[in-house]
């Protein structure tokens, strides 16, 4: 996804200065999401089910070919500010999402897999009930661009996020990013090199 240039350099300025602030992980780094196209990506229905300050909770909900998969995500945030842009926060935070019991999410992971570009879609793994994962957020109040990506201007509803899930070597990003006005989610590729570990990680919860 792309944020265009104006987010590019208010992410890059604000990752510098406040990364320590804001406790990100060790050895990461923020970027703005890449372009994509629809193919890239894998939308699907929310439904808020918590807001309680900086937590919130939505189900999720994934339907395609007569298959309907359903997952909840867990957000926590948590902003640390910037004297070098005016005081604009950075935020990062963790997740979590957990499985649902009622869900079937065949179609689901083999639509993640064409997306992410991934290998194959993981087998016989232990369904956990829910899988942890770091983010930071890269943009709220962003409109979709016709040619895919976000950006700051005009306005919009969509809030961009990058998940990291996995840990040490075996980390691996994903954009997931969230337009709650209008009911609307989506996972996206961040690069095709993280598609089978992001895939594993995600095939055991959803």
């Amino acid at each position: 996804m792309k944020c265009g240039l104006t987010c590019l350099l208010l992410v890059s300025v604000l990752v510098t200065s406040a990364c320590q602030q804001a406790r990100q992980p060790q050895g990461r780094t923020v970027a703005a999401p890449i372009s994509s196209t629809e193919d890239e990506s894998v939308r699907f229905e929310v439904r808020n089910v918590s807001t309680e300050g900086t937590h919130h909770e939505w189900l999720c909900i994934h339907k395609h070919f007569g298959k309907t998969a359903q997952f909840r995500v867990q957000l926590e945030q948590e902003c640390a500010k910037s004297e070098d842009v005016k005081n604009t926060p950075i935020c990062f935070g963790k997740g979590k999402f957990f499985s649902l019991t009622e869900s079937d999410s065949s179609q689901l992971l083999q639509d993640l897999q064409k997306a992410l570009h991934a290998k194959n879609v993981p087998s016989h793994l232990k369904r956990l009930p829910f899988v942890q994962f770091d983010y930071v957020n890269l943009g709220e109040n962003m409109s979709r661009l016709p040619q895919g990506g976000f950006a700051e201007n005009p306005r919009g509803d969509w809030t961009a996020m990058k998940l990291f899930l996995g840990k040490g070597e075996d980390e691996a990003e994903i954009f997931f990013n969230i337009n709650a006005v209008a009911g609307q989610g989506e996972f996206s590729i961040k690069d095709e090199d993280y598609g089978d570990a992001v895939l594993k990680e995600l095939a055991s919860v959803l």
